[in-house]
């Protein structure tokens, strides 16, 4: 008789285990609630959404409220209460109902009952959107994925830029070094701890390492800001906004298979941070999934997107529209067939937005072509993805002040490109502390060295002339040795310098030796006064160009010799290997060595102009 009844109650317990199983794995899983305090939207985000057919509502008063019963479903963690304010409803509480059967219960609490009415639910694959008053869809709708920096300018003044960097970048004395994956800094120490997870846009809960992809997958939806460089070590910098990493996730480290490393962490409590140490920071791109749930950070020759959704899908754009919203802002909108998967990149030298759609067909031509220009929209080219047949490669032109800023919608059908100028205010009058003298070397009779019918004094001069064009730019005078193809003596370089008497003399030059496996760049001073000009224009140039950083050197060439200031002569590349003299005649290695010897100039005549001595340069 107890045995009998022993194996009835083990026969009980395994089919109410099997049966419990079953319907926790037909059922929705509720992961995250994220609050849109501007759009008065609420977003659960999960799994399983399409298994909520039925949802049931009652409404009660004292206090007035409406609850919504979501039948099937599983809240995961704790029960979530949101207060709301600037709203007719006040309050929003998830909670787990009932366990067998699954009931998630969402309770809004409201002044009035005609308040309740304007309570909106819908639902996809992965989340519910709950609406709590009358608002415009397609602007709630449509989520910020990728910010250049400083893209909202609240002073309506432009960016405040000590010099003319391609993004407003961290200084290194502020960033948090991921190297030994210690989260600090000079000024503070933080616990890295996620203690509520509704706050954030995007929780990552999953961290996938594998063929050199990352992947970092979560709930919400993702916001990533435009990836910047540091040096020393060069290392590329992916900041995800108003994102954690689960509790359970330690900061982390990889080794790519070409010997990169990866890092990720928490850095503050609103950005997670992946840091990629690497001498070929253009290597890497972000691929964003059309969940908006996840990214893949991979070298550009390891793409692979068949984890994603969609990636079978040749999608077809519907629809393509150019607004002008004002005189400082353009919006491009592309309405696709299917959700997109997409990479987007700002550029420079010369500036222009890319965005890469892996399985987005190109239009027809007709409906580019007739688009409208507008201030901030230069028009754009379309080109294929070699790997992705079904994809297409998109190039907007822009201009220097133009920040963009992409956007997509939660069905990842539309696609929605804002681009804003902002103009550049520099915080140093740099003009008020001098000129610059800029020397292209050789000219003329003298056309220094030659390779393959490719003449020294040609580069160095059209070097010289885009280096003289951004320190204008930054309100620098500029005086050229040479502003065409002549003659010019080393004496006269030096007796020009010396009568303008500027803060800084730059002599561009391009080597040569009878090796032609030699490579790489170098920068040399002679005098004391010019080692750190020497120093930081090599820094410079190496961090902004993919060649041998063959260092600073102390030596005796005429013009930085004989001239009264701080002087330096760089060399640019090497016209004797046949690789960086292919190089140095394209406009792309032109537009980097020029705005890295520019950068130099406008740094060291900062140091200068903030106080410091020279003893201190």
């Amino acid at each position: 008789m107890i045995k009998r009844t022993l194996y009835i109650l083990i026969f009980l317990f395994v089919f109410i285990f099997f049966t419990i199983t079953a319907n926790a794995q037909d059922s929705s899983v509720i992961k995250n609630v994220i609050f849109d305090d501007a759009g008065k939207l609420i977003f659960i985000n999960g799994t399983n959404f399409n298994n909520v057919e039925t949802i049931k509502s009652l409404k009660l008063s004292n206090p007035d409220r409406v609850v919504f019963d979501l039948p099937n479903s599983i809240l995961i963690g704790k029960k979530r209460s949101i207060d709301i304010t600037d709203s007719a409803i006040n309050n929003v509480k998830v909670s787990q109902f009932s366990t067998y059967p699954n009931i998630v219960r969402l309770v809004f609490t409201a002044d009035t009952q005609k308040s309740l009415e304007q309570v909106k639910i819908s639902k996809s694959k992965n989340s519910l959107i709950l609406r709590l008053n009358s608002v415009e869809n397609k602007k709630n709708e449509i989520i910020p994925i990728y910010t250049d920096r400083d893209f909202d300018n609240k002073q309506g003044e432009g960016s405040e830029l000590k010099s003319i960097s391609n993004q407003s970048q961290p200084t290194e004395s502020s960033v948090i070094d991921l190297g030994n994956i210690i989260l600090t800094d000079k000024a503070k120490t933080f616990p890295v701890q996620v203690v509520d997870q509704n706050i954030y846009d995007l929780v990552i809960n999953t961290i996938k390492f594998k063929n050199s992809h990352l992947t970092l997958s979560g709930t919400g939806a993702l916001s990533l800001k435009e990836p910047f460089v540091l040096q020393n070590p060069s290392r590329v910098v992916f900041d995800l906004s108003n994102t954690a990493l689960s509790p359970n996730d330690f900061p982390q480290a990889f080794t790519y298979n070409n010997g990169d490393i990866l890092r990720i962490a928490q850095f503050d409590p609103q950005t997670v941070r992946v840091v990629v140490e690497t001498n070929n920071p253009d290597n890497y791109k972000t691929i964003i999934s059309p969940d908006l749930q996840t990214i893949i950070i991979t070298p550009k020759d390891k793409i692979n997107i068949t984890e994603l959704p969609n990636n079978k899908i040749a999608s077809q754009i519907q629809k393509i529209e150019v607004r002008n919203v004002d005189k400082k802002t353009t919006i491009v909108t592309l309405n696709a067939t299917s959700p997109i998967i997409h990479h987007v990149k700002r550029l420079y030298y010369p500036d222009r937005f890319k965005i890469e759609l892996f399985n987005v067909n190109a239009p027809n031509k007709n409906i580019i072509a007739n688009l409208p220009l507008t201030d901030q929209y230069q028009g754009l080219s379309i080109d294929s993805i070699e790997k992705y047949p079904n994809g297409s490669c998109w190039t907007f032109p822009v201009k220097r002040s133009t920040k963009v800023q992409s956007k997509l919608s939660f069905d990842g059908k539309t696609l929605e490109l804002i681009f804003r100028k902002v103009p550049v205010k520099f915080v140093n009058n740099l003009s008020s502390i001098g000129k610059v003298v800029l020397d292209p070397g050789h000219g003329g009779t003298e056309p220094g060295a030659l390779s393959e019918n490719v003449f020294e004094k040609t580069i160095t001069l059209e070097v010289a002339k885009i280096v003289k064009n951004y320190l204008n730019q930054a309100g620098i005078n500029v005086v050229m040795t040479r502003t065409d193809d002549e003659t010019v003596t080393l004496k006269q370089r030096t007796i020009i310098t010396n009568d303008e008497n500027p803060e800084v003399f730059v002599s561009i030059h391009v080597n040569s030796c009878e090796s032609q496996n030699v490579t790489g760049i170098e920068t040399h001073w002679y005098t004391s006064r010019s080692k750190k000009l020497a120093q930081i224009i090599q820094n410079k140039l190496v961090n902004l160009i993919n060649s041998p950083d063959r260092g600073v050197m102390n030596s005796m060439f005429y013009v930085i010799h004989h001239t009264n200031v701080p002087a330096v002569l760089v060399e640019i590349g090497f016209l004797s290997n046949d690789i960086e003299r292919s190089q140095l005649l394209k406009s792309d290695r032109q537009e980097r060595t020029a705005r890295a010897i520019a950068d130099g100039i406008i740094k060291f005549m900062e140091l200068k102009l903030s106080g410091n001595n020279e003893s201190d340069l």
